[in-house]
């Protein structure tokens, strides 16, 4: 069984490789701190079962058991990377490391007896798998900030659905800051029935007030609120709990 270990710089970072059965291992903690992932452990948490491992490494002070991860493992790693060097070390991982692996025979993708590839073969393959790489680590961003967005949708969806819960009657004053809570409820994907409901106002006064055709007063005219969406979401919100809890209390009684 072939163990030797080979040590390669990437920038101020180095990577040990460690070749076990003729295949490259590569040390986790020294990938965990290139890409910025939090721990060796969690780098080879994320990675498949048959993708980590533990291995003996030299080090100055004496043979240490480490964390290795194999090279579809670090593929995965790079991939899952949000660090800015994750590109750099890609690079230099597919036209100068493996190469370098490759060329020094400690990795033997067949037989010895098995006729070579040449070098334009394997740069080939090292190109399509960088392109491969760079295509499958693009998607991952693009889904982790639809995932974000989703989240934050469901989010207020759940604390608009406990807001309807609630049952209330009358109807209110129309006003500028009424205004500014329809178009945040608006923005935020609520039906305009289930605004007029919430804000106990009319059907026909939210479409006005969506449409900007409402007839103000003339005291309400220049009285347009100053906060943010996210600011008179958050007052409606604790306006309603605050009701609420007030409606508790006094069945309470």
């Amino acid at each position: 069984m072939n163990t030797a270990l080979q040590q390669f710089q990437f920038e101020t970072h180095q990577l040990r490789v460690v070749i076990v059965n003729d295949e490259p291992w590569f040390v986790a903690a020294d990938v965990a701190r290139i890409l910025e992932y939090q721990s060796a452990k969690d780098l080879a948490r994320m990675c498949e079962e048959d993708e980590r491992g533990r291995h003996i490494v030299p080090t100055p002070s004496g043979d240490q058991t480490m964390n290795i991860i194999s090279e579809p493992g670090l593929y995965r790693a790079l991939a899952k990377s949000r660090s800015e060097l994750a590109k750099p070390f890609q690079r230099k991982l597919f036209h100068e490391i493996l190469p370098a692996i490759r060329k020094t025979g400690g990795y033997i993708a067949s037989p010895i007896t098995a006729r070579p590839d040449s070098l334009e073969t394997v740069n080939a393959r090292l190109d399509r798998l960088e392109m491969a790489t760079v295509a499958m680590s693009n998607n991952i961003g693009r889904l982790a900030d639809i995932a974000a967005h989703q989240a934050e949708k469901l989010e207020y969806t759940g604390r608009y659905i406990g807001l309807l819960e609630i049952n209330q009657k009358g109807k209110v004053k129309i006003t500028r800051r009424i205004e500014a809570e329809v178009f945040a409820l608006k923005a935020q994907g609520m039906p305009q029935a289930d605004i007029a409901r919430r804000l106990r106002i009319s059907a026909a006064s939210v479409n006005l007030l969506a449409a900007g055709r409402y007839k103000f007063a003339a005291t309400e005219q220049n009285l347009l609120p100053k906060e943010t969406v996210e600011e008179i979401m958050d007052e409606i919100i604790e306006r309603e709990r605050q009701a609420t809890l007030k409606r508790l209390q006094g069945g309470e009684q």
